[in-house]
C-alpha cells in the first residue's frame, strides 16, 4: 500500500516491534492489515498501550474482558466507520481526535470507509479500570459506562493517552510504576467526568441569575482572589444559601470551580503557538502565585508537568484539527 507524506512520516517513527501482539498475529484479519505499530504492556498486565497504522477495519473477537480505548491520529478518507454487532452498533466519524470506547467482550465487526487508519488504543483490563475508577467515586463504573460504543472528542483524553504512551516508550511501565498508575487514574477521571457531564446536562436546571452573574465574575477576574463569603455579598446573597446554589449549577465549589477555571485557562495559554510564554508567565496571568503551584495542578489532574503539556497537546489530533477549523466551525 502507497501511505501519503504523513503517514509515512508516522510509520517510520514507530518500531514495528511485534512482541505484544503475539496473540492477535495468529489472526489473519489483523496479521495482513498491521502495517507499523508501537505496544507496550504494564508489568501487572493491567494496561496495554499502542499506536499503529492498519490497512483496513478490522474485527472484535469478543474473547477478551477489556475496555477498548481508540483514538483516531488520523484517516486516509472521511466518512464514518461502524463497529457492527448482533443488537447493536457505534458509528465513529473518521475525524482526527474521535474516541471510542468499547467492551471487548462483545465481538463486533469494525466496517466503514477503506484504511488506511492511524490509531492509538488502550486497552485496560475491565477489573482493574474499575477499580481505579472506584477509587474516584462510588458509582465510577457505573456512569463510565455510559461512554462506552459513544463517539466523543475530548483533548485532555487525546493528551493523557499519548502522555502514557510517551511513558511506555521510555521504559517508565517497570521503573516508575506509581506516576504511571497516577497517569491512568486521571485518566479515568477524565473519563468519569466527560460521562457525568452528559448525565447533567440531560438533566440540566436553569442558573440563577446570581449565580451565573458570580460565574462570569470569576472567569473574568482569575488573577483575583476572592473568598466565598465576598463572594455571595457582591452579589445579594448570604454564604450558606449561595454555595448551596453554586454547588447545585456547577457540581463544584467557589474554590474548586475558579481552580478548574485556572487550570483551563493556563493549559489554553501553553497550547498557543503565537505566543509561547514561559511557564511563570502563564502561572501570572492565571492567577498562581508562582509555577509551582500551576505544576502541583497541573500533576494533579493530567498526571504531567506544564513542559509535557505543551509538548504533547501540539501534536495532538484534536488540537490541530481545531486550529485547522474555521472559528465558527470549531465545537
Amino acid at each position: 500500500m502507497t501511505l501519503n507524506p504523513d503517514l509515512l512520516r508516522s510509520k517510520n517513527a514507530l518500531r514495528m516491534s511485534n512482541e505484544g501482539w503475539k496473540r492477535f498475529l495468529s489472526s489473519a484479519l489483523v496479521k495482513d492489515t498491521l502495517i507499523a505499530n508501537d505496544r507496550f504492556k504494564t508489568a501487572d498486565d493491567t494496561l496495554e498501550i499502542s499506536e499503529y497504522i492498519i490497512s483496513k477495519a478490522t474485527t472484535i473477537p469478543g474473547e477478551t474482558r477489556e475496555y477498548q480505548i481508540t483514538l483516531l491520529v488520523y484517516a486516509e478518507y472521511g466518512g464514518t466507520s461502524e463497529i457492527v454487532r448482533e443488537k447493536t452498533r457505534a458509528v465513529r466519524p473518521n475525524i482526527p481526535g474521535q474516541i471510542l470506547i468499547v467492551d471487548t467482550e462483545m465481538a463486533g465487526q469494525l466496517v466503514g470507509d477503506k484504511g488506511p487508519f492511524h490509531s492509538i488504543c488502550a486497552e485496560f483490563k475491565k477489573n482493574k479500570f474499575d477499580e481505579l475508577l472506584l477509587d474516584y467515586s462510588s458509582d465510577g463504573p457505573q456512569v463510565f459506562r455510559q461512554l462506552l460504543d459513544q463517539a466523543f472528542r475530548d483533548g485532555d483524553v487525546e493528551v493523557m493517552m499519548r502522555g502514557i504512551l510517551n511513558s511506555g516508550r521510555r521504559g517508565e511501565f517497570c521503573s516508575h510504576e506509581s506516576a504511571v498508575n497516577h497517569r491512568l487514574y486521571c485518566l479515568a477521571k477524565r473519563l468519569y467526568e466527560i460521562a457525568k457531564s452528559k448525565m447533567v446536562l440531560e438533566d440540566r436546571v436553569d442558573v440563577p441569575q446570581p449565580i451565573q452573574a458570580a460565574l462570569d465574575h470569576l472567569e473574568r477576574n482569575l488573577p483575583v482572589e476572592v473568598g466565598v463569603k465576598e463572594l455571595a455579598e457582591m452579589f445579594g446573597m448570604n454564604r450558606g444559601h449561595f454555595s448551596r446554589q453554586f454547588h447545585k449549577a456547577t457540581n463544584q465549589t467557589p474554590k474548586d470551580y475558579l481552580k478548574r477555571l485556572r487550570l483551563e485557562k493556563a493549559k489554553g495559554l501553553l497550547r498557543d503557538e503565537e505566543e509561547i510564554l514561559p511557564i511563570s508567565k502563564v502561572a501570572e496571568q492565571c492567577g498562581y502565585t508562582n509555577a509551582s503551584h500551576l505544576h502541583r495542578d497541573l500533576r494533579k489532574e493530567m498526571g504531567m508537568t506544564p513542559g509535557e503539556y505543551r509538548e504533547i497537546s501540539r501534536v495532538a489530533a484534536f488540537y490541530a484539527y481545531e486550529r485547522f477549523l474555521p472559528k465558527n466551525k470549531q465545537s
